[in-house]
């Protein structure tokens, strides 16, 4: 099945050192948040406590436009970027206040 946000800016990308990922309750843990998004699950994730859903790395399909991130970088300064990449490391999605489950059955 295919899912998606149901509301804007309600997908963060988790991003950790690669040190870190063993344990992903320390560390330095940054984010991206996403406008617009679509994962392909085979079952229906466990809704949290507060109403997100963490989804793993693999289940991405597509991302849109980037809107916010905590990570103190210049988009243009691309070998800054190149040396975080190069440390860090996508670890997970969480999709805050909803989702929808969007039919896939012609594909």
């Amino acid at each position: 099945m295919k899912i998606k946000n149901k509301y804007e800016n309600s997908i963060y990308e988790i991003i950790e050192q690669n040190d870190d990922i063993e344990n992903l309750t320390e560390g330095n843990k940054y984010h991206r948040i996403w406008k617009d998004g679509e994962f392909r699950l085979y079952e229906v994730p466990t809704v949290e406590n507060d109403g997100s859903i963490i989804l793993p790395k693999d289940t991405i399909l597509i991302l849109f436009e980037e809107t916010d991130n905590n990570i103190n970088i210049n988009n243009s300064d691309k070998g800054k970027w190149d040396k975080f990449w190069k440390n860090h490391s996508v670890t997970q999605y969480i999709i805050r206040g909803g989702f929808e489950i969007l039919d896939d059955k012609n594909e």
